[in-house]
């Protein structure tokens, strides 16, 4: 039994015609959506067959990747975003290729249509052998070596063109999440593989050799991800296969972190040390759907960003409150 798991944002005609393409071939289609109020309604009424949930935007999707996995009621799920459509001979095949094979996580060719470059990730998996990890760029890290499918299986995803826009939004959870990034390299063994295997062990050397400074309080965190961050540009940079707007991009996104680790830092540091102590989505109480429209009440503004620094400074808030109380009831 399959589910396929679809995250959206006003993209309703591309989830409608997703989901006609596939609705043969999984048992049941869940999506997550984070559009527009009428949008929303409208991908209800035309979409009948399929469970669809909406929570507020709140600028990356990873974030509701767990809650996905709780709302499936299958083990097995393909996953799939509202700009990707999977090949013929993938879905014809998909209840052959669980059922043929041993393996837990299956790695599937995404091919870009503008761009014609092609990578594997995981989107075909048990839910019991894969780890979301809240993390921006990181997607699903895996418990078991994942086994990565012929290249005709595969699902082609329309790229957007990369703007300064997304660039900045993107740099601006990076610089949220970078600290948290380098506590999960150093000490997140138990999870084995990750999308891009080679550039998360490469980071996870560099991390080792420079945590010591974290010991340094504040200001040593601060030259922590900024060396990081250094360290990610010099990872891509190094790629020769990468064209020169992949390598002016890749500075311009890299200078644009070290600008927003500037702002607020110390926030952003409590912030990424809780994400590492609790768990990301524990922190945001994104655990669970139950939990999400609880931590979410009152925040639905259409701006991902705005409710995304909303939310961090309600559970920063709720957490200094929930401490004062148990230190009272100590005392």
């Amino acid at each position: 039994m399959i589910s396929a798991l679809i995250f959206s944002m006003n993209r309703v005609e591309n989830v409608v015609k997703l989901s006609e393409k596939i609705k043969g071939y999984v048992d049941e289609i869940v999506i997550i959506d984070s559009s527009d109020k009428e949008k929303f309604e409208e991908m209800k009424n035309r979409i009948p067959y399929a469970r669809i949930y909406w929570l507020p935007p709140l600028g990356m999707v990873e974030l509701y990747y767990k809650i996905g996995l709780e709302l499936c009621k299958n083990d097995w799920i393909l996953h799939l975003e509202d700009d990707e459509e999977p090949s013929d001979e993938l879905l014809k095949d998909l209840k052959k290729i669980i059922s043929k094979n041993d393996s837990k996580v299956y790695a599937i060719c995404r091919k870009e249509t503008k761009s014609k470059q092609a990578h594997e990730i995981f989107r075909l998996f048990h839910k019991n052998y894969v780890v979301p990890s809240g993390l921006i760029h990181f997607v699903w890290a895996s418990k078991v070596k994942p086994f990565v499918l012929d290249r005709r299986y595969y699902i082609l995803h329309t790229e957007m063109e990369t703007n300064f826009k997304k660039l900045k939004k993107f740099s601006i959870f990076e610089s949220w999440q970078l600290c948290c990034k380098i506590l999960y390299l150093i000490y997140g063994a138990q999870i084995t593989h990750f999308k891009n295997q080679n550039t998360f062990n490469f980071m996870k050397k560099i991390g080792k050799i420079l945590f010591y400074q974290s010991k340094l309080g504040k200001f040593g965190w601060f030259l922590l991800a900024t060396e990081f961050n250094l360290c990610y540009l010099l990872l891509f940079l190094m790629k020769s296969s990468r064209t020169l707007k992949f390598i002016v991009y890749s500075l311009i996104y890299s200078l644009f972190i070290q600008i927003n680790l500037l702002k607020d830092f110390s926030k952003k540091l409590e912030a990424s040390l809780k994400m590492w102590e609790m768990g990301v989505f524990e922190f945001l109480g994104l655990d669970s759907y139950e939990n999400a429209l609880k931590s979410l009440k009152g925040i639905d503004s259409g701006n991902g960003l705005e409710n995304f620094f909303r939310l961090i400074e309600i559970r920063l808030k709720n957490l200094k409150s929930e401490n004062n109380r148990t230190l009272k009831h100590t005392i």
